[in-house]
C-alpha cells in the first residue's frame, strides 16, 4: 500500500476515534461526576503516553527535558491538560453535547489570534474575519438560531466550552513558541494534568470509586482518542502531504455530531450544523493562500 493512502486511513481512524470523545464522556456522565471523568481520563492518558515514550526510547530526552524545564512543563501541562479538561467535561455536564462539542472548536480560530500576540504574527484582514466568522458562528449556535432571542438556561456551559477552547489555544501558542520534543513533552504535560486533577479530586472530597462500565468507559477515552490517535496522527503527517492531512482534521466535530445523533440520540439542530460551518469557514479562510 503507498504511503499516501496509508496516511489517509490513519488520519481518518483518528478522526474517527477523535470524534468519539464527546458521546462517551457524555456518557460516562450519566454515571459519575465530571471530577471523575477528567481525572480517570487524565490517569490512562499519562499511562498510555508514557508507554509510547518508553517503546519510543524517548525516556532520556523525557528526563533532560523535565530536569531542564521543569516549571515551564508543568505550568503548560496543568493549562492544556488541567485546567483545559476540567473547563470542557464541566461544560459537557452543563449543556447538550452537540453544542459544547461545536463551541469547544473555537480553538482554531482563538490560536489566530493568540498567535498575533504571543508569537508576534503578522496581523492580516483575513485574521480579523476568520475571528468574526467565528463570533458569529458561536451567536448562531447559542441562540439556536433565534438572533434577537438570547437564552441563557445553558450559559455555563457555554462560557465553559469557550474557555476550554481558549486554554487549549493558549497551551498550543506557548507549546509551539517552547518547541519541546513532542513525544516526551506529552507525557509530561499529561503527568502534569493528572497532578492537577487529583489535587481536585482531593479538594472536593470525590470518590475514587469506578463500576466495571465506568473503568472501561474512561480507559478507551485515556488510551484510544488520546495516546493511539497521537501515534496514528503523527504517523499520517510523516507519510502523507501535511496540508492535507491537517485540513482532514476540520472534519472531527462533524464526526463528532454523528456520534450524538445515533448514539445520545440527541436532536441536531440545523443552527448547530450552520454556526459549525461558519466557524470552519474563518477557519478555512485564514489557511486559504
Amino acid at each position: 500500500m503507498q504511503n499516501k493512502n496509508l496516511a489517509l486511513i490513519y488520519a481518518l481512524i483518528t478522526i474517527i476515534l477523535w470524534g468519539t470523545v464527546a458521546t462517551v464522556s457524555k456518557m460516562m456522565l450519566k454515571n459519575i461526576s465530571n471530577f471523575q471523568l477528567m481525572f480517570y481520563v487524565a490517569l490512562f492518558s499519562t499511562i498510555s503516553t508514557l508507554v509510547i515514550v518508553i517503546l519510543a526510547k524517548k525516556t532520556k530526552f523525557g528526563y533532560k527535558l523535565l530536569k531542564e524545564n521543569w516549571f515551564s512543563i508543568f505550568l503548560l501541562g496543568i493549562l492544556g491538560l488541567g485546567v483545559q479538561q476540567f473547563f470542557y467535561f464541566t461544560a459537557l455536564a452543563n449543556a447538550p453535547t452537540a453544542q459544547i462539542n461545536v463551541l469547544n472548536y473555537m480553538w482554531p480560530i482563538f490560536i489566530l489570534i493568540l498567535s498575533i500576540f504571543v508569537l508576534k504574527e503578522k496581523f492580516s484582514f483575513k485574521v480579523l474575519l476568520s475571528f468574526f466568522l467565528g463570533i458569529i458562528g458561536v451567536y448562531v449556535i447559542i441562540t439556536k438560531g433565534q438572533l434577537f432571542s438570547f437564552q441563557f438556561q445553558y450559559f455555563y456551559g457555554y462560557f465553559l466550552a469557550l474557555s476550554a477552547a481558549f486554554c487549549w489555544a493558549l497551551f498550543s501558542v506557548l507549546n509551539k513558541r517552547k518547541n519541546y520534543e513532542p513525544i516526551s513533552s506529552v507525557f509530561l504535560f499529561n503527568f502534569a494534568g493528572l497532578i492537577f486533577m487529583t489535587f481536585v479530586m482531593l479538594f472536593t472530597n470525590s470518590s475514587f470509586n469506578l463500576s466495571l462500565n465506568e473503568f472501561v468507559g474512561t480507559f478507551y477515552i485515556g488510551l484510544f482518542p488520546t495516546a493511539i490517535a497521537f501515534i496514528l496522527w503523527i504517523k499520517a503527517l510523516q507519510m502523507g502531504k501535511a496540508s492535507f492531512i491537517a485540513n482532514l482534521g476540520h472534519l472531527t466535530p462533524f464526526i463528532s455530531l454523528v456520534f450524538i445523533f445515533f448514539i445520545l440520540k440527541e436532536t441536531i439542530l440545523i443552527s448547530e450544523i450552520i454556526g459549525l460551518i461558519i466557524i470552519v469557514s474563518g477557519i478555512l479562510l485564514q489557511i486559504k493562500k
